[in-house]
């Protein structure tokens, strides 16, 4: 049983996780240089002198036509995928927040709340139900059972709906630069 829930949870969070996967791009030169001069500074690894005369020359002349690419705000996806996963369960909307959407995030926060709500009148209504089932045989405690699953499953679809689409969207916002995402603004109903 240890090992179908291990697969299951590798499973699901290699399916979470593909949003991550995107377009290679060529490292940006500046960053480079500051690193590799900060490890000079610090620690002298190999002999390499990185400050030796005509270094960077070298390294300009091999990168020379290559097109520098960098992504709308230099924010990572991976640290965007990673808050939308763990404090988003919590707080939904944050890799959007991130990375700069702030109109989706608000979108998905309040599809999250409104999960959060459902889900917990569902379950005030089935704890009511429970404690009225021992002290009567009327059809009320059956009634609190059926209406109380039935609002936490429509809570809990609108708390899994918004925590899988900020993990979804996440890497579009941030290689938009935080440009709403277009399925929010064609089904706008769904999201107010």
């Amino acid at each position: 049983m240890t090992t179908l829930r291990l697969l299951i949870l590798f499973g699901s969070l290699a399916l979470l996780s593909t949003g991550c996967l995107g377009r290679h791009h060529s490292i940006d030169q500046g960053f480079a240089r500051e690193a590799l001069l900060g490890l000079n500074s610090s620690v002298s690894l190999s002999g390499a002198n990185f400050q030796e005369e005509g270094f960077w020359d070298r390294v300009d002349e091999k990168y020379e036509g290559e097109e520098i690419v960098r992504e709308p705000g230099g924010k990572s996806v991976i640290l965007g995928e990673l808050l939308a996963f763990f404090p988003g369960l919590f707080v939904h909307g944050l890799g959007h927040y991130y990375a700069g959407d702030y109109q989706t995030a608000k979108k998905i926060n309040k599809v999250g709340q409104w999960g959060y709500l459902l889900t917990a009148v569902g379950g005030g209504l089935i704890t009511g139900a429970y404690y009225l089932d021992d002290s009567s045989e009327h059809i009320l405690p059956i009634s609190l059972y059926v209406t109380g699953g039935g609002v936490g499953a429509v809570g809990l679809t609108y708390f899994f709906t918004a925590w899988i689409s900020d993990m979804w969207d996440v890497p579009r916002a941030i290689r938009t630069g935080g440009e709403p995402w277009e399925f929010m603004e064609e089904n706008a109903l769904l999201f107010e």
